[in-house]
C-alpha cells in the first residue's frame, strides 16, 4: 500500500468516526480501499455512501466492480 493512500484512509477512518453520515468520505474510504484492491473492505463504505446518495452512479459501477473482482477471485 502505498503511503498516500495509508494517509487518505487513516483520514477518512478518523473523520467518518466522528461524522460517519459523511457520504464524501464514505465515497472516498471505499474508494480508496478498492484501488488498493481491499475490495471486501470497500463494499460496506460504497453501500453507505449509496443510501446517503442513491442517485450518485459512481458509486453503483465500483460496487459493480468490487464484486465483479470478488468473485474472480
Amino acid at each position: 500500500m502505498s503511503n498516500q493512500n495509508q494517509l487518505a484512509i487513516n483520514a477518512y477512518t478518523e473523520l467518518l468516526n466522528r461524522q460517519p453520515e459523511h457520504m464524501q468520505a464514505n465515497f472516498n474510504l471505499g474508494y480508496t480501499l478498492m484501488i488498493e484492491g481491499n475490495y471486501a473492505k470497500a463494499i460496506p463504505y460504497f453501500q453507505k455512501a449509496l443510501e446517503l446518495k442513491p442517485d450518485y452512479d459512481k458509486i453503483h459501477s465500483y460496487l459493480s466492480r468490487c464484486a465483479d473482482e470478488l468473485k474472480t477471485r
